[in-house]
């Protein structure tokens, strides 16, 4: 019954008027529902689009998008970080960071990674990734190898790609801390390569210093040197060079980091022959070799991948290069020593400048894989800023070298430097030899003065020195340079002789003249000096051979005036032939001084001391001359010996002394001065003859007569020149004097002027041996001990005569030849016979030293006294030497002749 109670009752059915209300509530109802699920059939479409270009933007994304977990693993990457790193998009998870970020790097990544997470706020920073060249495994520090990363900190650092297996590029990186789903830390980071601007930057930063480097004051070597430097920290290479030309070739002009055997071998590319000789192409280059000199040559294919269009050569591997390529791909001539040393990336960059390739960077690396496309290209642009900034320093540092040695030409010119610039040809500058040479006080007086003041009114050739200045002027504009001889007159009056050239100069659109004078006046001196030194030497020549004929004749007239003399007992007779006697002897004594000017009177060549000559010849002037005269000896000189003969050095101071007593009739001074003068080679040059630069004695011999003008200096040393009344002078004395002093390798000098004495300066060189101790008059040898058998050769008829005679009467045998070959023949059969020959030196036919060898050869043991109207030197001295015994001088009297057979009759035992 409760039960009952309980249950609903029956509901009552409703009205038509609910039940029409209920079903159009639940029509309602069905409509929202389905309005509501088209809703979101639609929202959920939209859903998935939106979702589809979200990945879309992610993975498509112009930058690398990667999620990090808090120990440094990649959970998450796009396709974007993917490339950007070289790697499968699935590889990438799991793998940390650290291993595509270049090892010096990482410490700065572990920094910006735990600021990161320790404070939440956003990191960014520029670091440089590696991109893997291969999907390698891990490598962890241990060594093992696996996909299991290290439990570190997210920036830890791990081991990073090797060199070989990665590339490196700059990235930057923006890292965003947030919670994952799970609300997990992870570290959203956003990758941007930025290479390009670094490389930009790195370009700019890097030709500016460069360029700087290029300009610094410091010397072409220095800044060379600091550029390579500069360029292998740069660039990261192990070795960098660069060539430069110098010649034909291209050496290493600085190198860094090649071995010291690689740059010997490789520093010249100029291909050589057989003989060292620089080979040549077609068109006369130099042929250079190596894939430098391909380079600097320009031949290069750009079709091949190893060249660019630059003209570049590049290459990461070069065994690779070998391996794929033949000579002709490499265009040949290649030594591939690269490979050899090891190096595997190579890159030569070609330094041009307006179009010409002057040499080139050389950027080498044992390690491949060093270089790309886009490295090469920033070489190129480097090399040409590079170039251009090389070019330009060089062009200046040859330009200010130039202009250098151009002012140090000009300042330290001995020729006289000026300009002249139109229309009044006025000087505008000069040099400081031109101040020196017109005496002027400085360049201002200088260029204060018109042309024609500092030359005479005419020149030489009669022409007024303004009017021919003007022609010469005007034929330098016409010709470009022009080349005359000119007078010109200092300041102080005095006119000089110059040689003059006159050059147009261009400079900066302006035209002027350049004058080049040079005063010739000491060359002039010199020249006529080397005339009258040609003249003497050619009078000389005559005189001796005149001399050696007089000698001849007098021999005979001397030898029998002395018969005469001794045989004759009328007084009268004998009178007369006493004066024959002394007139032949004072012939004699102008022979002998003919021979000493013609430098054939020298008899003997020992070491004198001119000291003790100067004494002896005082002493003989103070017994002769004027005693109103006062002789003055300053025989300073330490040492004063030389080599020579004493007889022919006292006749030459006798002969200055007694030509200073001629020219000091009413008394005055003669002095005697020595002392050791050192003569360079400048001055020697200016004496024609036989000086030798070194330390020389000087023997000064000056009079305080009445002097001499130029016109009488001119011929003072011609012979037979006399300016004395006739009779009181042969005019032989100052000849003989110069030859004396010719023949003793020496030099004459001679100063004066009118009423104020002459000084006359000769130089002699020392002696290096001591002197000897005077020798004994050999006139007054004894008779010989025994009669000989003498053969007397002379091809003079009187001589050979008086000669036969005068040896006949001593009590010898003698026979006589005329000629060398009828001594020869006499000789050839009678030498056992014939116990000495007295031979002439001068003979036609066959000289006396031919003739003596001839008869040496028959009998080696041959016994010869020689006899020459000319010197003890030459042939005479020579054959001496070859073992004749005796000189004898012609003219010879009858003593000496019998003097010197005694002696060598003595000598010989």
């Amino acid at each position: 019954m409760a039960a009952r109670k309980n249950q609903p009752k029956a509901a009552a059915a409703p009205s038509p008027e609910a039940a029409q209300r209920l079903v159009h509530d639940l029509h309602v109802h069905q409509v929202e529902l389905e309005t509501q699920n088209e809703e979101l059939r639609r929202a959920q479409a939209e859903l998935e689009a939106s979702r589809a270009r979200y990945f879309d933007l992610y993975d498509l994304a112009p930058v690398g998008y990667i999620t990090v977990s808090e120990t440094g693993l990649i959970l998450e990457a796009n396709l974007t970080a993917a490339n950007l790193l070289g790697v499968a998009r699935g590889a990438l998870v799991k793998q940390p960071l650290t291993r595509f970020i270049v090892k010096e790097d990482q410490d700065l990544q572990y920094l910006h990674c735990k600021q990161l997470f320790a404070g939440g706020t956003p990191q960014a920073c520029e670091l440089r990734m590696l991109r893997s060249l291969q999907d390698s495994p891990v490598h962890t520090q241990d060594g093992s190898r696996g996909r299991s990363p290290s439990k570190r900190g997210a920036g830890a650092r791990q081991e990073a790609l090797p060199k070989q297996d990665a590339t490196p590029f700059w990235a930057r990186l923006d890292a965003t801390a947030v919670q994952d789903a799970q609300g997990t830390r992870v570290c959203r980071v956003v990758i941007h390569d930025i290479t390009a601007r670094k490389f930009q930057d790195e370009e700019r930063d890097l030709t500016a210093r460069l360029i700087v480097l290029a300009n610094t004051p410091d010397g072409f070597p220095e800044r060379l040197s600091a550029l390579t430097a500069c360029l292998q920290a740069w660039s990261g290479c192990e070795a960098v060079g660069i060539r430069l030309q110098a010649g034909d070739d291209y050496p290493y002009y600085e190198t860094r980091g090649f071995p010291s055997g690689f740059v010997e071998k490789e520093d010249h590319l100029c291909a050589r022959g057989p003989n060292g000789e620089i080979l040549h192409d077609g068109k006369g280059d130099p042929v250079l070799e190596c894939m430098c000199g391909n380079i600097l040559r320009g031949r290069f294919d750009p079709a091949q991948p190893f060249f660019t269009a630059h003209g570049s050569f590049w290459t990461n591997s070069t065994t690779a290069l070998l391996a794929s390529t033949t000579d002709a791909d490499r265009h040949a001539r290649v030594r591939n020593r690269c490979p050899a040393e090891g190096y595997e990336s190579v890159a030569l960059i070609p330094l041009r400048a307006r179009q010409q390739t002057f040499g080139l960077l050389q950027f080498n690396d044992r390690q491949p894989n060093r270089f790309t496309p886009e490295r090469i290209a920033h070489f190129e642009r480097l090399a040409d800023s590079l170039a251009i900034a090389l070019a330009q320093r060089q062009a200046e540092d040859t330009l200010r070298e130039s202009e250098e040695r151009h002012r140090v030409l000009f300042e330290a010119s001995h020729d006289a430097l000026m300009t002249l610039a139109p229309p009044a040809w006025n000087f505008t500058a000069c040099n400081p030899a031109t101040v020196a040479m017109f005496k002027v006080r400085d360049e201002a007086d200088f260029t204060a003065r018109a042309p024609w003041e500092l030359s005479p009114e005419t020149q030489p050739d009669g022409r007024a020195s303004a009017e021919k200045a003007g022609a010469m002027i005007e034929a330098a504009m016409r010709e470009g340079a022009h080349f005359f001889k000119w007078t010109h007159r200092r300041t102080d009056g005095e006119t000089f002789p110059a040689e003059v050239l006159l050059t147009r100069v261009k400079q900066q659109g302006h035209t002027y003249l350049q004058a080049t004078v040079r005063d010739i006046t000491a060359r002039e001196r010199f020249e006529a000096r080397l005339r009258q030194s040609e003249k003497l030497e050619a009078i000389g020549q005559l005189a001796g051979g005149v001399a050696h004929d007089f000698n001849n004749q007098l021999t005979a007239v001397i030898g029998y005036a002395e018969m005469l003399c001794a045989r004759l007992d009328e007084p009268n007779l004998k009178r007369y032939a006493e004066i024959v006697h002394t007139a032949a002897q004072r012939a004699a004594d102008l022979t002998a001084d003919l021979l000493a000017f013609a430098r054939e009177g020298q008899y003997e060549s020992v070491p004198v001391d001119l000291h003790q000559v100067i004494l002896e010849t005082a002493e003989m002037l103070q017994r002769s001359i004027d005693k109103r005269i006062e002789i003055e000896l300053r025989l300073h000189a330490p040492a004063a010996v030389v080599t020579g003969d004493p007889t022919q050095l006292q006749n030459a101071l006798l002969n200055l002394g007694l030509n200073a007593r001629d020219a000091m009739p009413d008394g005055g001074t003669l002095t005697f001065e020595t002392r050791i003068a050192p003569l360079d080679t400048l001055f020697c040059a200016r004496h024609p003859g036989v000086l030798q630069p070194g330390d020389h004695l000087l023997l000064t011999v000056t009079d305080t007569g009445h002097g001499m003008s130029d016109a009488v200096k001119r011929h003072l040393f011609e012979p037979f020149f006399t300016t004395k009344p006739v009779g009181k002078g042969t005019g032989m004395g100052l000849a003989a004097v110069h030859g004396t002093v010719g023949k003793h390798q020496g030099a004459i000098d001679v100063s004066s002027e009118v009423g104020h004495g002459t000084c006359f300066k000769i130089y002699l060189p020392l002696a290096k041996t001591p002197a000897l101790p005077a020798a004994p008059d050999r006139t007054a040898a004894a008779a010989p001990l025994v009669k000989l058998r003498i053969l007397v050769v002379d091809d003079e008829e009187l001589v050979c005569a008086l000669a036969s005679e005068v040896l006949q009467e001593a009590g010898h045998t003698v026979t006589t030849a005329a000629d060398g070959n009828q001594a020869l023949e006499i000789y050839r059969r009678h030498w056992q016979d014939i116990d000495l020959v007295l031979l002439d030196m001068m003979m036609p036919k066959l000289s006396g030293s031919e003739t003596f060898r001839a008869m040496k050869a028959i009998n080696p043991g041959v016994r010869v006294i020689l006899s020459s109207g000319f010197s003890l030197d030459g042939d005479a001295q020579a054959v001496l030497s070859d073992g004749a015994l005796g000189f004898v001088a012609k003219p010879y009297r009858r003593g000496e002749l019998l003097a010197a057979i005694a002696q060598v009759t003595q000598r010989q035992g």
